[in-house]
């Protein structure tokens, strides 16, 4: 039996693709309708972020059929629908299944940093360079140039200063602190 909350028209509507009238809608269509929403309904929670920023769905995919068949199946439950450039709307060449790793990368809060005519976040530079995001966050706040925070290798404590609060002696460097056993 049909979900009470469906209306007399819902259930007899004829759905061309099927994605809308299982119990269990596909991800690709609450998706979908996610998108619309956030663009199109002043009551949506998120409609600050999008619809009053301007950011609109492209007539062609205001319907489902031509959405799915633009941006196809979603590669795993781990991919989400992401747009290139977060200024523009829902159109087929701004949008892409990205995993939230990605999509994480590609956000307006994200600092984007240029070298060599190539443009990164900061996480995906630091990650490219082998140092941590943190640090080359840092380093760009200290002053330091794109060319040297990006260059410089990663500056590890040496092995010696990393065992030297435990070769020494107790009480060195441990003022007030007792040695195990005796408070």
């Amino acid at each position: 039996t049909a979900p009470a909350a469906w209306t007399r028209e819902q259930i007899s509507a004829p759905a061309r693709h099927g994605d809308a009238r299982r119990v269990a809608k596909t991800a690709e269509y609450r998706i979908w309708r996610s998108m619309i929403e956030r663009c199109r309904n002043p009551n949506d929670a998120a409609w600050r972020n999008y619809g009053a920023r301007g950011i609109r769905v492209c007539e062609r995919w205001m319907a489902y059929e031509q959405f799915l068949a633009d941006v196809g199946r979603r590669p795993s439950a781990s991919h989400s629908l992401d747009r290139l450039n977060n200024d523009r709307g829902y159109e087929p060449d701004n949008c892409r299944w990205v995993t939230r790793r990605e999509q994480a990368r590609n956000t307006r809060r994200n600092k984007l940093v240029t070298r060599d005519g190539v443009t990164l976040c900061i996480a995906a530079w630091a990650e490219r360079v082998g140092l941590t995001d943190n640090a080359l966050a840092i380093r760009l706040r200290q002053g330091w140039t794109i060319e040297r925070a990006l260059s410089t290798p990663p500056q590890r404590p040496s092995r010696a200063a990393l065992w030297q609060p435990i070769l020494s002696e107790p009480g060195e460097g441990e003022q007030g602190r007792a040695p195990r056993g005796q408070s």
